[in-house]
């Protein structure tokens, strides 16, 4: 399926019933296309999972990139959504490569507002994109009924600037 603005190159699923039919498994999709990143990663997360086997990998193949001088973009919400793991690894990846890591902690309650960033996506080498249900999270990559799609195409940079304009919106303190 494509269009003028990109092009759906897989569908992946997780849940007992959906697994295999027609899609690939979102789990390998996620860790095989952070694994093909060559030079950025960029990733919006509403919730960060709990220490085990899934999240440590995903968090292995992110210092990995950062220890290979791939810029890796992070940008997560600063509530109980983000799992006391995933905030501690994030804080130490942002100390440890200051200069290809960039965390930005999305406060849902800033100026008392009450929005949250609500996104799933992952944005590889500004050239495809996986945009879906899951979070970064064991029950989401295995046990949750979730769908995720992989795009290419014009939509994919589109997405990585509204990325990189969020950013810089919560570095800078401005109204988001």
């Amino acid at each position: 399926m494509s269009s003028n603005r990109g092009i759906v190159e897989k569908i992946a699923s997780s849940g007992m019933i959906w697994s295999g039919e027609m899609t690939t498994d979102i789990r390998s999709l996620f860790f095989k296309s952070l694994q093909a990143a060559k030079s950025s990663i960029t990733i919006s997360a509403f919730s960060m999972g709990n220490e085990n086997s899934d999240v440590i990998e995903f968090f292995k193949i992110i210092q990995n990139k950062l220890v290979g001088r791939k810029k890796v973009m992070i940008i997560a919400n600063d509530d109980e959504n983000l799992k006391k793991f995933s905030r501690t690894k994030l804080l130490l990846l942002s100390e440890k490569f200051p200069e290809n890591f960039t965390l930005r902690l999305f406060d849902p309650k800033r100026a008392g507002k009450n929005m949250i960033l609500h996104s799933k996506l992952t944005i590889i080498d500004r050239k495809f994109a996986l945009v879906g249900s899951a979070n970064i999270s064991r029950q989401a990559l295995e046990h949750n009924y979730e769908m995720m799609i992989k795009i290419s195409g014009k939509s994919v940079s589109m997405m990585d600037d509204m990325m990189i304009r969020l950013s810089q919106a919560i570095e800078e303190g401005d109204d988001y």
